[in-house]
């Protein structure tokens, strides 16, 4: 459910058969909820989220502190609105109105490269229920964009690009030397 997985394998012991079965528990894609629970470790998250205790339609679990504290259980009846404005493999777009501060999740894996901004402005990207991302929002309407900005990449780009300069500088050379050997021995 946390992961957005609309369908599952159903295996059929006795038959020896699987098939897809369609699920109605999923959660969206991207949603709000307001009460986040601070939990640093790995076994007590687990164990928390395993529990009767959690509801990821209305709890986060999070490693680090958000700005603000939030602990609203009774969050259910707390509007939201998201819309997807664009939806890539490097960068995604939403929408959101919400009516108080919360925690916008997203039921995508988390990666530290994954940067948020929230209009036009940076914010951290939390580490939300074990592997999926979340984002400290105030209440309003705002427009997110998540996009994937590795610094390995970018190093990799420069690399590849002063490379190619070298030997582009380094043919220049060689064919320029080979041309004036070349008119040396013709005028010869």
């Amino acid at each position: 459910d946390l992961m957005n997985a609309k369908y599952h394998i159903v295996v059929d012991q006795q038959r020896r058969s699987m098939s897809i079965a369609s699920s109605s528990t999923y959660l969206s894609r991207a949603f709000m909820v307001y009460d986040a629970r601070v939990i640093k470790d790995d076994a007590e998250q687990k164990a928390f989220m395993t529990s009767d205790a959690f509801n990821p339609r209305q709890t986060v679990v999070i490693e680090d502190e958000p700005p603000a504290g939030l602990s609203n259980r009774d969050s259910t009846k707390t509007p939201f609105t998201v819309k997807v404005a664009s939806y890539g493999l490097n960068k995604m777009e939403f929408e959101v109105t919400t009516s108080k501060q919360g925690f916008f999740c997203l039921s995508e894996v988390y990666y530290p490269a994954w940067k948020a901004y929230v209009d036009d402005a940076e914010r951290p990207v939390y580490r939300a229920n074990w592997n999926l991302r979340a984002i400290f929002m105030e209440a309003g309407t705002h427009h997110i964009v998540m996009q994937y900005e590795s610094s390995g990449f970018r190093q990799g780009s420069w690399i590849s690009i002063a490379t190619l300069a070298v030997c582009s500088v380094g043919l220049f050379m060689t064919t320029r030397k080979m041309r004036k050997e070349r008119d040396r021995k013709g005028s010869v």
